[in-house]
């Protein structure tokens, strides 16, 4: 959505990449004001993430990528406004902001923000500056403190960090759920019917960021919010030599076509590396081995 010109209220802005706990408790608290002074709140964010733009020799790895965002903010009760985020957006200077956009298209009663909140050029826009502006005009300044995770402050670094490391069981504290990824289900090349077991090739963001590859027990969502277990193989299936890395999933106890349809895996428990076998026989009790495992893991929740 883009923002439009009647008063939302209550306001937060930021990146929110991953919607994580931290994230959770400033929309906690924008809701909370929001029900104060019988308003919405809005969360105000940006497309692509700035640091996509101000340093666009980097990778720029994105927990919760385009709908994704969209999908938890909005599921937090946030009406989701998204700016596009330029190399001449980044130019503006902090008070511009504050008038131009904050003001001008929000007339805001409260803003909700966490400690480390910048903004403008060179992010020379602070706490400190954003309070001195708001004080004068009448705008209550809130100041949400960061919460504590397992390994300390919670934020979208460390949640990124625990992905990488394949450390799911931490991700999920630190979002307070567990970790996913949404995509459209796209034709593959049909070799997991033919061994037995139906494959969804989900189609992904490209700068989503993926846990190691391997083969996970996990949730999917379909279009309706029907949940099925189901096991998920992430990577480039060494067996049959594809060079570009593919989730693909395999939906137990259901056989539902699911071509052009969004789809959502929940990643549960890693099961196994990826591995080379030696023939179509050896995948096959294999993949029998991990649906078995994943009902187990089921079982056990």
């Amino acid at each position: 959505m883009t923002a439009g010109t009647s008063p939302t209220r209550v306001l937060t802005i930021g990146t929110f990449d991953g919607v994580h706990r931290g994230h959770q408790a400033l929309l906690v608290r924008a809701r909370e004001h929001a029900a104060r002074v019988g308003s919405g709140y809005a969360a105000l964010t940006f497309d692509p993430p700035p640091r996509a733009v101000l340093r666009p020799s980097e990778t720029t790895w994105e927990l919760t990528p385009g709908v994704e965002k969209i999908h938890w903010l909005q599921h937090a009760g946030a009406e989701v406004v998204v700016l596009p985020f330029t190399p001449e957006f980044a130019r503006m200077e902090p008070l511009d902001f504050l008038s131009e956009i904050v003001l001008a298209r929000f007339r805001p009663v409260v803003i909700v923000e966490g400690h480390d909140f910048t903004f403008g050029r060179q992010a020379r826009g602070t706490i400190p500056v954003l309070r001195e502006w708001a004080e004068t005009r009448g705008i209550q300044v809130e100041v949400v403190e960061p919460l504590a995770g397992p390994n300390g402050i919670i934020s979208s670094s460390a949640v990124r960090a625990m992905v990488v490391e394949g450390r799911l069981d931490t991700v999920r504290v630190l979002l307070g759920r567990p970790y996913s990824a949404f995509g459209l289900v796209r034709h593959g090349d049909g070799r997991g019917r033919t061994l037995g077991f139906p494959t969804a090739n989900m189609v992904l963001p490209p700068t989503k960021l993926m846990p190691p590859y391997g083969v996970y027990a996990g949730f999917s969502e379909l279009a309706g919010g029907v949940r099925t277990l189901a096991v998920a193989n992430w990577g480039v299936r060494p067996m049959f030599a594809r060079p570009t890395p593919l989730l693909e999933v395999h939906l137990i106890d259901m056989t539902v076509d699911l071509y052009d349809q969004p789809l959502w895996f929940e990643f549960g428990r890693f099961l196994r590396a990826e591995v080379r076998f030696s023939g179509v026989s050896d995948l096959i009790a294999a993949i029998h081995q991990d649906v078995m495992q994943a009902r187990v893991w089921a079982r056990e929740r």
